[in-house]
């Protein structure tokens, strides 16, 4: 069991830190689902290509309607007014 401190940190027990390979600056994905949380770790540059992967076909849809990144900017914020209503 950890604790949560009053700045929101946990401090993740040695034994599991090293049975995981967990290492100071290692990057930690924290999910919350259900009202359940769970870190993952994360190598980056897996991330980065799954990320990629994800978004490659929004770039290639975005390109081909000439949308320039201030028609995206402008579609997230009628967005978010729209959920702030």
């Amino acid at each position: 069991m950890v604790k949560v401190s009053s700045r929101g940190q946990i401090v993740i027990p040695k034994d599991i830190m090293r049975e995981l390979s967990v290492r100071e600056g290692d990057k930690l994905l924290v999910i919350s689902k259900n009202k359940n949380l769970l870190l993952k770790k994360i190598e980056m540059n897996v991330f980065e290509k799954s990320l990629e992967s994800v978004l490659e076909p929004m770039w290639r849809k975005a390109e081909r309607k000439k949308l320039t990144e201030k028609d995206v900017e402008e579609a997230i914020k009628t967005v978010r007014k729209r959920k702030a209503e």
